[in-house]
C-alpha cells in the first residue's frame, strides 16, 4: 500500500455505486494492510527527458500518459532540468504525450508498459503551435535501463495461446533463461495443483528458493516454498520472472521473483469460455503388470468476464469502475488398481462347515504352514478345526474385508487375490474476483479476491477405506494507489 501523509477523496451523490465500491475497497484496504506499506511489485513506471530543437532542457513541459483500454489519464510536469518521472502505472498499452507552451505536442503511440518495468521516453519538441502534434512510433521491444534486474515479461496473449497441460501458467516458467524444470515436486504435494506444474530451478537455485507474488501481495505457501493459490491463466494480464534482483523491494529472495498480476476490466465488455477434455481411453496402454487400463477421464472448463460496472438508469463505470470475476473447474477421475490378500471362502469355513481351510496354500511355489500355537505341531493339511476359532472375529473379518472364492486367480506372483478398480478422483472449483476503482488522476483503488477448494480422493483395495487430502486456498488484496 503507498499513500501521502494527507489523502483526500471526493464523493458524488450522483454516482452511488462508485461511492459503494470505493468505501468496500478502501474498507478492505485499511483493514488488511494497515500499518503496513507493500512494495510496489504489481505496477510499472516512466521516466525521461523533454528537449527543445537546440537540444536544451524544457522545464514545466506537461507528460500526460491516457491508458487505451481503461482510460485512465495521469500528468505530470518535468523539473528544472527537464526531466520527469512518473510511477504506480498500471500495466498497459499507453498513449504518452509531452506538451509545452510554444511547441508542437509530441505523442508517443501504444506504448506498453510492463509489470516491474520502468522504461525511458524522451520527447524532442519542435517549435510551433501546440495544436500540431508529431507522433513518434515505438519500437518492438522496450529496454529496461532505470534498473539493474534481469528478466522478461510475459504478455496475457502468451499466457492464454500456448498450449498448457492442465491449463497451468507455470510451464511458461521454463521459457525463460536461466529457469530450468525441476524432475522432481519438493512441495510434498501440498497444494494439489491443477494440471502439470513446474517448480523450476532458477540459476541453479533450490526451487524452493522462488517468492512468489500476486499483484504485489505475497503468494508463497509457507512450508513448502511454493504457491498458495495458482492464478487461472485467462486472468493473466502480465507474469515475469526476475532472475536476478539487485532492487531492496525482492529482498529475502534466494532464487526468482515470479511475479503475476491479474486482469482488471476494460471500457468493453469481454468475456471467454473454455473446455479441455481428455481421455485415456485412445492411445494409452494397459499396465505391464496388472494388464489393466488406467482409465484416465479429465475434463477442465470455465469462463471470464470483465468490463466496466453498470447499473441501468443509475450510473455507468466507464473510466472509472471496473470489475473482472471468472471461474474454473477441474474433475479428473484417474484408474487405480489396488491389490491386496484377502481370505477366501474356504478360509473362513464356509466351503466345508466347521473346517477353517487352508490347504491351498501348501500347492505354492513357497508352501504356507500353519502351526497349531498350543502344540507347536502343524495342523493336518492346514486345516483348523472349529473349536480354535473364534466365530466373532470371523465375522469382524467378513465385515472388513471382501472375501473370494476358493478358485479366486492369483495375482501379482501369488502376493494377491483381490483387485479393486475404484477410481481416484481430483475435483477442483476456483473462482478469482478483481474490482478496480479509479477515484481521481492521481488515485486508484483495487482489490482481489481468490478462493480455490480442492480435494484429491484415492482409494486402497478395502472397500469403504479411503483417503481425502483437501486443500482449500485464499488470496486477498487490496491496494490504493496516490
Amino acid at each position: 500500500m503507498h499513500h501521502t501523509s494527507e489523502c483526500k477523496t471526493a464523493f458524488d451523490r450522483r454516482r452511488p455505486a462508485s461511492v459503494v465500491l470505493a468505501a468496500i475497497l478502501s474498507f478492505a484496504m485499511f483493514f488488511l494492510f494497515a500499518g503496513h506499506a507493500m512494495a510496489q511489485l504489481d505496477t510499472a513506471a516512466i521516466g525521461g527527458t523533454v528537449r527543445d530543437p537546440s537540444g536544451a532542457v524544457v522545464s514545466g513541459a506537461t507528460i500526460e500518459i491516457h491508458n487505451q483500454e481503461t482510460g485512465l489519464v495521469r500528468t505530470t510536469t518535468t523539473n528544472s532540468s527537464g526531466t520527469y518521472q512518473m510511477g504506480e502505472i498500471p500495466p498497459g498499452v499507453y498513449t504518452i504525450e509531452a506538451t509545452a507552451q510554444g511547441f508542437s505536442s509530441s505523442r508517443q503511440e501504444n506504448a506498453t508498459l510492463s509489470l516491474g518495468k520502468s522504461l525511458v521516453f524522451n520527447f524532442g519538441l519542435k517549435v510551433g503551435s501546440t495544436t500540431s502534434t508529431v507522433e513518434v512510433s515505438t519500437s518492438g521491444v522496450s529496454l529496461d535501463t532505470a534498473s539493474a534486474s534481469l528478466g522478461i515479461t510475459i504478455p496475457a496473449e502468451t499466457v492464454t495461446e500456448l498450449p498448457l497441460n492442465g491449463n497451468n501458467y507455470t510451464q511458461e516458467l521454463l521459457l525463460m533463461p536461466g529457469v530450468n524444470g525441476v524432475n522432481h515436486d519438493q512441495t510434498g504435494g501440498r497444494t494439489n495443483s491443477v494440471g502439470a506444474t513446474t517448480y523450476p530451478s532458477v540459476n541453479g537455485a533450490t526451487n524452493r528458493s522462488n517468492t512468489y507474488y500476486l499483484d504485489g501481495v505475497n503468494n508463497n505457501e509457507a512450508i513448502s516454498g511454493s504457491q498458495v493459490i495458482t492464478p487461472i491463466s485467462a486472468d493473466i494480464q502480465q507474469m515475469t520472472a526476475v532472475t536476478h534482483a539487485d532492487s531492496s523491494q525482492f529482498g529475502g529472495a534466494l532464487g526468482g521473483i515470479v511475479n503475476v498480476i491479474t486482469k482488471s476490466g476494460t471500457n468493453d465488455l469481454h468475456g471467454s469460455a473454455w473446455e479441455y477434455w481428455q481421455s485415456a481411453r485412445f492411445f494409452d496402454a494397459a499396465n505391464a503388470i496388472t494388464k489393466t487400463l488406467s482409465d484416465m477421464h479429465q475434463h477442465q472448463f470455465g469462463f471470464s468476464i470483465g468490463g466496466p460496472v453498470v447499473i441501468p438508469h443509475l450510473y455507468h463505470g466507464r473510466n472509472k469502475t471496473f470489475f473482472y470475476g471468472s471461474y474454473e473447474g477441474y474433475r479428473q477421475t484417474t484408474g487405480s488398481v489396488q491389490q491386496a490378500l484377502v481370505p477366501t471362502t474356504a478360509q473362513l469355513g464356509e466351503v466345508t462347515p466347521g473346517i477353517y481351510d487352508f490347504s491351498a496354500d501348501l500347492a505354492k511355489a513357497s508352501p504356507i504352514i500353519i502351526y497349531n500355537p498350543y502344540t507347536g505341531q502343524p495342523f493336518p493339511n492346514d486345516q483348523i478345526p472349529a473349536s480354535m476359532v473364534d466365530q466373532n472375529m470371523v465375522n469382524l473379518i467378513k465385515t472388513l474385508y471382501p472375501v473370494v472364492g476358493p478358485n479366486a486367480p492369483s495375482l501379482n506372483n501369488g502376493t494377491a487375490n483381490y483387485q479393486s478398480t475404484v477410481p481416484g478422483t481430483h475435483k477442483s472449483d476456483q473462482y478469482d474476483l478483481r474490482g478496480d476503482e479509479y477515484l481521481t488522476k492521481r488515485d486508484q483503488v483495487w482489490a482481489h479476491f481468490l478462493h480455490q477448494n480442492n480435494p484429491i480422493t484415492s482409494h486402497s483395495a478395502i472397500p469403504g477405506l479411503s483417503s481425502i487430502t483437501g486443500y482449500t486456498a485464499r488470496n486477498v488484496g487490496a491496494q490504493w494507489n496516490h
